[in-house]
This record gives C-alpha cells, sequence and structure tokens, in this order.
C-alpha cells in the first residue's frame, strides 16, 4: 500500500473514509481476545468506540469471539446512534449534565437497551437524578476512579485527571450519598490507568521520551493493580455488590489482565494498529 494507491482506491469515496486491512484487523482481534482467554479469570473485553469509528468493524469483532461483549462509547448521541444501529451493552464513559444528553439516555433506557453512565462527583449524580426523572428502576450509573500517579500529596501527578475520585474513601463515600436518589444506584467502577494503557514508550518519533515514558509506565503499574484490589476488597467487605469492574486499555491489556478483580477490560486502537 502506497498513497498513489491509497488515492485511487479513494477516487470515489465520500471522505472521511478508512482503508483497513481486514486480514490484518482480524489478527489484532484474535491476539486481544488471546491475551484474556489464557489468563483464564473470565473477564471480557469492551470494544472502545472512539477508535473504533465504523460499525461493520465493531460487529466484526463482537462476532469473531464471544470474549468481546459491549461497548465503551464517548458521548450520549454516539451511544444513541449506535444503539439504532443494533447494538447493545453501552457504557458512556465520560460524565455529563447536559439535559439533551441525559433526555437522550433516558430514552435509551426506557427502550430496553442496557446502557450505564459513567459519574464522578454527587453534582454530576444530583443533575443526573434530576434529568432521568421518575423510572419503573433506577439507572445504572459507574463511579470513575482516578489512577493517576500520585506521590507527595499531589505535588507529583502522572497521568490524565480523570476524576476528583482517588481513594477507597472518597468512593465508599459517594456510594452512600448516592443512596439518596431512588432513580439511580452504582452498578460499577472504572479505574483507567492512561499514563500506562495509552503512554506508548516505543515510539519511533519520540526516542529521547521513550526512555521517560518506560519509567513512568513501571512506576504506575504496581500501583494500579494495588490500588484497584483495595477498592475491590472494600466494597467486598462492605456488602457492595458490583457487576462490573472496567479497567485497562490496549496499551496494558497483557498487565491489567492479571487483575482478577476486574470484571473486563477495554480496547480500541490495538483493533487498527
Amino acid at each position: 500500500m502506497d498513497y498513489a494507491l491509497a488515492r485511487r482506491i479513494l477516487e470515489n469515496e465520500r471522505l472521511p473514509a478508512v482503508i483497513v486491512d481486514l486480514e490484518a484487523f482480524d489478527r489484532n482481534t484474535a491476539h486481544a481476545a488471546r491475551i484474556l482467554k489464557e489468563q483464564g479469570f473470565g473477564q471480557t473485553l469492551r470494544l472502545a468506540t472512539k477508535s473504533i469509528r465504523v460499525p461493520d468493524l465493531i460487529r466484526r469483532a463482537l462476532s469473531s469471539d464471544p470474549v468481546f461483549q459491549g461497548l465503551m462509547c464517548y458521548a450520549a448521541e454516539e451511544a444513541a446512534f449506535l444503539a439504532h444501529q443494533g447494538f447493545d451493552d453501552i457504557l458512556v464513559a465520560y460524565p455529563t449534565v447536559q439535559p439533551s444528553d441525559l433526555a437522550v439516555l433516558k430514552e435509551l433506557f426506557l427502550a430496553g437497551i442496557r446502557i450505564r453512565l459513567v459519574v464522578d462527583s454527587l453534582a454530576g449524580i444530583e443533575a443526573v437524578s434530576r434529568g432521568m426523572g421518575p423510572l419503573p428502576s433506577p439507572f445504572p450509573l459507574v463511579l470513575d476512579v482516578d489512577m493517576s500517579y500520585r506521590r507527595a500529596g499531589g505535588r507529583v501527578h502522572l497521568g490524565v485527571r480523570r476524576s476528583p475520585l482517588r481513594s477507597p474513601e472518597e468512593v465508599i463515600a459517594l456510594y452512600d450519598g448516592i443512596r439518596a436518589f431512588g432513580n439511580v444506584q452504582v452498578d460499577g467502577l472504572m479505574g483507567y490507568e492512561a499514563q500506562v494503557a495509552g503512554l506508548g514508550d516505543r515510539n519511533p518519533f519520540k526516542k529521547f521520551i521513550n526512555p521517560v515514558a518506560r519509567l513512568v509506565r513501571k512506576r504506575s503499574v504496581g500501583d494500579i493493580g494495588r490500588r484497584r484490589k483495595e477498592l475491590s476488597d472494600l466494597l467486598a467487605e462492605r456488602g457492595i455488590p458490583l457487576t462490573l469492574f472496567n479497567g485497562g486499555g490496549t496499551g496494558s491489556l497483557n498487565i491489567s489482565v492479571g487483575e482478577p478483580w476486574l470484571t473486563e477490560l477495554t480496547a480500541g486502537s490495538g483493533f487498527l494498529c
């Protein structure tokens, strides 16, 4: 494949478009499935649709192996689009308090679509509860726990700032706060280790940064596993049931798969490269 051939292939196609080597896609899909099945903890893999933007490719991956179950979406409108394409079991992984978004999610929920929304604050939960209004059963929420590598009281912070929830105690406090709302309930946790999963350490265009990236990844791995286990143990001690504990990404599948307390992992870009 070179530029001239790609240009000829796309000559009469509406843009944006993507050219995909389906044999390579299938090899990547099989490789991801093998990582989970060889570990033997029974985890499933949720597809990140912000990386795989083509419904036919999503279907191709989901149908290739039972280990692939569910989608992780970026936004409520995207979830609605995919639901109308026939997909189910959708996790909207970024909090929203927009009334229009909540109306979309409520409509999907009432239509019988398995839909969950990630939240990270009591104010956000209040907004979701208000936007949902009366429901026949509680709308399921997933608490987003920040997995950044922090030291010196937060003065050292390696990773993205995904959530203000950083300790098991903060998670428990928010869980207790949710009990005041009858139309929403906690259904799971998400702890995404961006500084491992999304940080490449063999980038040919950033050779001087690669050693630093390797150090960040190495320091973070043990810390993340310990913290996620603490969360799982504490919730189990308090009798708090979770149907979902999501972690991992393309760059950390082979690491996160070793945590039996995670019920599912996520990957997206690894299917295409």
